[in-house]
């Protein structure tokens, strides 16, 4: 998590850290290459079931606005064609 502001308890000031749902809304994925987003988005999105969606907890929430946030802050890739046809059953030896 980002530290956002400081907050006082009792005579002490601590960090007050940011949630995924707070960095989301606060666009804070924009800073990140959208590599980082794109590849931060898939690994969150192995982590979550389908079902989970349906009855979503909190925790499924801020992850899933963390994904949504990432994602809109990546620019869309061009696929180039090579001009070459590739076999895909065929292997390939470097």
């Amino acid at each position: 998590m980002i530290a956002d502001t400081l907050v006082t308890y009792g005579n002490e000031k601590v960090e007050k850290m940011k949630t995924r749902l707070q960095r989301a809304l606060d666009n804070d994925y924009s800073e990140d290459s959208i590599y980082d987003n794109i590849n931060k988005s898939i690994e969150l999105a192995h982590g979550i079931d389908v079902y989970d969606i349906i009855d979503p907890t909190g925790r499924t929430l801020h992850t899933l606005a963390e994904i949504v946030g990432r994602l809109q802050n990546a620019d869309t890739l061009e696929i180039m064609d090579s001009g070459y046809d590739i076999d895909i059953n065929s292997q390939y030896e470097a």
